[in-house]
């Protein structure tokens, strides 16, 4: 299992362009359930409490969180965070 979660990560790294020293911890069915989120069109940082922000298909930048199985939406993004 950890290799697996070493290739997902060194993808997600790939994939964000994010410095992996600032990260955050996500299982494998998360990472699965950001990488195949259809309206989020990249991630622009991890926040300083440990969320995401990231790039939405009408172009705004909003913050994400996780359930165990489902994205929870923010309503916005504030560089106070």
């Amino acid at each position: 299992m950890l290799l697996l979660v070493n290739i997902m990560t060194t993808a997600f790294v790939k994939r964000t362009g994010i410095n992996p020293l600032k990260s955050i911890e996500l299982t494998v069915e998360q990472l699965n359930i950001l990488l195949n989120e259809p309206r989020i069109t990249g991630v622009v940082d991890i926040s300083g409490s440990g969320k995401l922000i990231v790039n939405c298909e009408d172009g705004l930048a909003r913050m994400i969180g996780f359930s165990d199985n489902e994205i929870i939406w923010f309503d916005s993004y504030s560089d106070q965070d």
